[in-house]
């Protein structure tokens, strides 16, 4: 990461960051992971990194799962899966793969519901749980 910062490669920086919040995930320090996922974000938006924000979208979206933040899950997930179709991406089935976990999970008609609000307002949702504090 010092390295990154220290030779300006922003992409290098954020996957760098990527990478330490999926440690942090798989080790269960969901803060520690949120605040990685975020950073990461911010640049990855500030590069326009697209298939990066795709996969820290994604990321955030499991970690939201896991939280039962289903909204804020939803919403990146959703996301997520358009950007890897816009980039072209074959991550847009292990988008589609995450967004049928959590189908499994609420049961057809609450996740019915859920996604008729989430969808039209996905992006807003995910910029508001990017802008508060970790959650």
């Amino acid at each position: 990461l010092e390295i990154s910062r220290e030779m300006g490669d922003r992409k290098g920086e954020g996957w760098t960051l990527h990478n330490l919040g999926r440690v942090c995930y798989a080790q269960k320090k969901n803060d520690d992971a949120w605040e990685y996922f975020k950073q990461a974000w911010t640049i990855r938006n500030k590069i326009g990194d697209r298939r990066g924000i795709g996969w820290t979208l994604h990321n955030i979206g499991m970690l939201s799962l896991e939280q039962c933040s289903y909204k804020e899950a939803l919403a990146s997930l959703l996301l997520a899966k358009r950007i890897f179709e816009e980039v072209q991406s074959p991550d847009s089935e292990r988008a589609q793969g995450s967004i049928d976990t959590l189908r499994k999970k609420l049961g057809k008609d609450r996740f019915i519901d859920l996604l008729q609000d989430v969808e039209p307002q996905a992006s807003q949702i995910v910029e508001q749980t990017l802008r508060s504090e970790a959650q």
